[in-house]
């Protein structure tokens, strides 16, 4: 198998394919993986502006199995995020990352994937995958890639009033929003030390992004206190292309990435949270029902359990998961 940069010639092959891909991602859930009215321009858009930037942080590979189109990958080269270190970037294998039906394996497609991305700098990879993709788990698995982050929706969200304890964050919050973050980094270091190491200045640069999304207005931050104390905060914010497949209609989605509560330090022992965390929760999606966002996707680190059991206990399903692998020879 030989796999090759996308070209402007192949546009339209990668169009065909890839909306095929993403309607049997609708079937696993159609109100998450909702087909955009205009996802055929979407794509089309996407293939020929990143076959013509060439450096730019997409990139589009076709797999070829002698004159047969075997597999197409979608490829994020990305720096990890800015309270994290790690060596180098991650290269990330997108949803619209699959085989055909006529390729005998996706193996051979990641091996020559990666090696690809591995000359751009990438010492992990990452891939995304739906929850209900039993196929495309099995051949990352396969590969050595161990699911890492799950990626959990919960529908039909309803309007309510936040309890009189959360209230929207201020700018005298952002000490004990990085007190809670540090705290966060913590557990997401636990779970996994090589994708999660903080940076030495992750405290100030969390504390100035907080800031900023203090007056973004596609956003909203909300904390809660327990006495004087700053007990928990939330971001909800719209969902990013790096979360979404693309040919999905972002609109009606919400994201909580940033969540975090006294009642998480439990760290990883399972326990179920309740209380200032739930009613967190229950703010973001308020908030997103005002924005007209009907869904909810929250992130979760995988070995991070008391979260997990709060999402679950909330009504949250795992709808996605990005799956984790070091490059060859740093230990993976």
């Amino acid at each position: 198998m030989q796999v090759r940069r996308a070209s402007h010639g192949d546009t339209g092959d990668v169009v065909r394919l890839v909306l095929d891909d993403a309607r049997k991602r609708e079937r696993f859930d159609p109100l998450l993986w909702r087909v955009a009215d205009d996802a055929h321009s979407r794509v089309e858009i996407s293939v020929s502006r990143d076959a013509a930037q060439g450096g730019g942080p997409f990139h589009w590979f076709l797999a070829e199995d002698g004159e047969t189109l075997a597999g197409i990958a979608h490829v994020a080269i990305i720096p990890c995020p800015p309270v994290y270190a790690l060596s180098g970037v991650a290269g990330v294998l997108l949803d619209e990352t699959f085989v055909t039906p006529a390729a005998h394996t996706m193996d051979a497609m990641l091996a020559a994937v990666e090696a690809e991305i591995e000359k751009k700098g990438a010492v992990i990879f990452l891939a995304a995958c739906a929850e209900a993709d039993d196929a495309k788990i099995q051949a990352l698995e396969n590969r050595g890639y161990r699911a890492t982050t799950s990626y959990f929706a919960r529908h039909s969200l309803q309007a309510s009033s936040p309890p009189s304890h959360v209230r929207r964050a201020a700018a005298g919050d952002l000490g004990g929003m990085a007190r809670l973050g540090r705290m966060s980094r913590d557990r997401h270091r636990e779970a996994n030390r090589v994708m999660w190491h903080p940076h030495p200045d992750a405290d100030a640069r969390f504390a100035y992004w907080m800031k900023q999304s203090l007056d973004l207005a596609d956003r909203s931050i909300f904390v809660t206190e327990n006495a004087a104390t700053l007990s928990g905060f939330v971001v909800a914010q719209p969902a990013s292309p790096l979360q979404i497949a693309l040919a999905t209609d972002p609109a009606p989605i919400g994201l909580i990435d940033d969540f975090c509560a006294m009642e998480f330090a439990a760290s990883l022992d399972g326990r179920i949270a309740g209380g200032v965390a739930r009613d967190l929760l229950l703010a973001a999606e308020a908030d997103f029902v005002s924005r007209a966002k009907p869904s909810a996707m929250a992130i979760c680190p995988t070995g991070w359990t008391a979260k997990a059991s709060l999402l679950r206990s909330c009504g949250y399903r795992i709808a996605n998961h990005w799956f984790f692998r070091e490059r060859s020879g740093t230990g993976g």
